[in-house]
């Protein structure tokens, strides 16, 4: 599978906006527009916890949290859109 830069953005972005600290976020095709299947998704987080931009529960694709590199990856994105 290949690697999906805007998949990565919508997954991070989707996190900032659904975590609250407590919760275990999942993301699933209908949290993106229905335009991902579920293993393009899990695919992605994966990448993204093994680049440090998200940390995952019991390190399957359960989602704890972005991390400080995850924030500032996409504030680095959201300053290019500018």
């Amino acid at each position: 599978m290949r690697r999906d830069k805007t998949l990565i953005r919508k997954i991070l972005e989707y996190v900032e906006t659904v975590e609250d600290g407590d919760a275990i976020i999942f993301v699933q095709p209908g949290h993106l527009d229905g335009q991902y299947t579920q293993d393009e998704i899990d695919f992605h987080v994966g990448l993204c916890a093994r680049s440090g931009l998200l940390d995952l529960y019991n390190s399957g694709v359960y989602i704890r949290s972005l991390s400080m590199s995850g924030y500032d990856y996409l504030e680095q994105l959201r300053d290019k859109d500018l």
